[in-house]
């Protein structure tokens, strides 16, 4: 790890600590704005993927409202500023996707917008295999306002 890097990779790691604390809660947002300035403002952020990644994924996985909104905040900042993240870490964020999108559609469908956006050639797949949800969403969202 660089040099530039040393002490934004502490400071997530020991975000990352507080995260992961149920005990800590109040300080949960505090913690993912912190993260997601590091990784806009941060030139080479890649680095903190590894750690950062199964975390993320792990809390949006268990559905907290309250956290939803800013885990996806910095979501979205990895996919638009770190695009050797986004096709790294492919497979967990769509393993993600596919667990969260009956339940949490309006954030996996921006994130999604995002994705097909910025990275549509190289992660054609996967935006294919997760389009059959995709169309039950919009159904069901279509049956709902009739």
């Amino acid at each position: 790890m660089s040099k530039e890097n040393k002490y934004p990779a502490m400071a997530i790691h020991h975000m990352l600590k507080v995260l992961v604390d149920p005990n800590l809660r109040d300080h949960h947002k505090v913690c993912l704005d912190s993260i997601r300035f590091i990784i806009k403002n941060q030139p080479d952020s890649m680095p903190f993927m590894p750690m950062l990644i199964p975390v993320l994924m792990a809390m949006l996985k268990q559905n907290d409202r309250i956290l939803n909104e800013s885990l996806f905040t910095v979501l979205k900042k990895i996919v638009l500023y770190i695009p050797e993240a986004m096709i790294q870490f492919a497979d967990p964020i769509f393993e993600m996707i596919h667990e969260v999108i009956h339940i949490q559609p309006i954030e996996v469908m921006e994130l999604l917008y995002e994705i097909n956006t910025k990275y549509k050639a190289s992660l054609f797949s996967h935006m294919y295999l997760i389009l059959p949800e995709v169309l039950h969403l919009i159904e069901w969202s279509r049956r709902r306002a009739e």
